[in-house]
């Protein structure tokens, strides 16, 4: 019992690192976007990364559906590594040549510049927020915005597209009897089919509003 207690403890940690891996990862790879280009190429070079992140989604699902999930998913740990030194070759850093640089003010500077700044300096610390208990009551608030309620609707959109995607082999397995391995490959013809619509996305993104391609 202790085994296989340590075993599952082992499998949940694995699958925790996983998805918090593939999150940051995602997360980071649009603010690489958003921080070295400009405004005006964000829509069309996110569309460009998601096409190329449910390619290689696809390809992921197709060699999984082929091959046992032990070592499917030991390749697929062996693969972090060739896209960790891609990522070291080309990736932009801050301070490059392709960097937009954005201030930010530390303690340090901050208290020099009001030693000898004089009262100029006290208006940039008046602008300073410290987090404080009665800021929870100002949450309403910003949760009445049109951004709040951008963010509730994409926390449950993100809910629901996680919850199917967890429970698709299970579904397909008690429900219809669909091995793993035909499951896989039917997401990944699914997917494939999809790829178009992430640069048709970006395109009209660019075009007209993104909040109007986001409701259609």
């Amino acid at each position: 019992f202790l085994v296989g207690l340590g075993i599952a403890s082992l499998a949940l940690l694995s699958a925790f690192l996983v998805g918090f891996g593939t999150g940051a990862s995602n997360t980071v790879a649009c603010l690489f976007v958003v921080e070295f280009t400009p405004k005006s190429e964000w829509s069309e070079r996110i569309s460009w990364l998601q096409t190329f992140n449910a390619i290689g989604s696809v390809v992921g699902m197709a060699v999984a559906g082929l091959l046992e999930p032990r070592i499917g998913t030991l390749l697929s740990a062996l693969l972090v590594m060739p896209a960790i030194m891609v990522g070291g070759w080309g990736l932009p850093v801050p301070g490059g040549p392709f960097h937009f640089p954005q201030l930010h003010l530390h303690g340090a500077d901050l208290a020099h510049m009001l030693r000898r700044g004089g009262p100029n300096a006290i208006s940039v610390l008046a602008h300073l927020h410290r987090p404080r208990r009665s800021d929870l009551a100002v949450l309403g608030t910003a949760f009445s915005s049109a951004f709040g309620t951008f963010l509730v609707g994409w926390f449950f959109f993100s809910l629901a597209i996680s919850a199917f995607s967890s429970l698709y082999p299970v579904l397909m397995t008690k429900s219809f009897e669909i091995t793993v391995t035909t499951s896989s490959m039917l997401m990944s013809v699914a997917t494939a089919i999809s790829i178009p619509l992430y640069n048709l996305a970006g395109r009209l993104a660019t075009r007209f509003r993104p909040d109007q391609v986001l409701a259609i």
